[in-house]
């Protein structure tokens, strides 16, 4: 690999945050009319529990408290996290699985690790069960790590943080590593997934431990 490339693959994920806040400005007075498509747990969106729970919401005129979709979320994410393996589903049928962490080794050429914190690797799988075609060029990795709540940097090394790129089919599954820089004795990762492009789309996060 070469001395530019890690830098490069910086570059890209800066262009695209850029130009995600663009879009973001550019459609902003369209948040107001739209409802957020909050992700729910794979157990929880459609299949049977779904639809039992949302024909129990409607018999009872909703005195359960919510309706079916909020209480399939309450369900599937108990204080909103996701844990490693579980899978956020949207509306949409676009799908979000971020896997267990496992320990990774910058190399000389990496960009975004601190010598004396310690590097994980964490693989965000998608799938489209949708109608349409999903950009995942805009489907944007975070982290935080350790008691603090510290940013995670992310590490850009060969073919880790390069992320997605690209339109995803219906029917179609895309994966991609992501390596993130924790302080040494941080005992979780919170690993935040957002589609930065679909603004009435609530991120999704995962708390993985280490």
């Amino acid at each position: 690999m070469s001395k530019t490339a890690a830098p490069r693959f910086a570059r890209q994920r800066m262009l695209a945050l850029a130009g995600a806040a663009a879009a973001t400005l550019a459609l902003g007075g369209l948040t107001a009319c739209s409802s957020e498509d909050d992700p729910e747990s794979a157990t929880g969106s459609g299949g049977a529990e779904g639809e039992q729970a949302e024909e129990n919401t409607e018999e009872d005129g909703g005195e359960n408290g919510g309706t079916a979709e909020e209480e399939a979320t309450e369900e599937g994410t108990d204080d909103g996290l996701f844990a490693a393996e579980e899978t956020a589903v949207y509306d949409s049928g676009f799908e979000i699985t971020v896997s267990a962490a496992e320990p990774y080794t910058p190399t000389d050429w990496a960009v975004g690790h601190t010598e004396g914190n310690a590097a994980y690797s964490v693989t965000v799988s998608l799938a489209n069960n949708g109608e349409e075609s999903v950009d995942t060029t805009f489907v944007l990795a975070s982290a935080r790590a350790g008691a603090d709540g510290v940013t995670a940097e992310t590490i850009y090394d060969d073919t880790v943080g390069t992320g997605f790129n690209g339109e995803l089919l219906p029917g179609r599954t895309a994966s991609a590593e992501y390596a993130f820089d924790a302080p040494p004795d941080a005992a979780a990762l919170e690993v935040q997934i957002e589609q930065a492009l679909e603004l009435d789309s609530t991120p999704a996060i995962w708390e993985i431990p280490l």
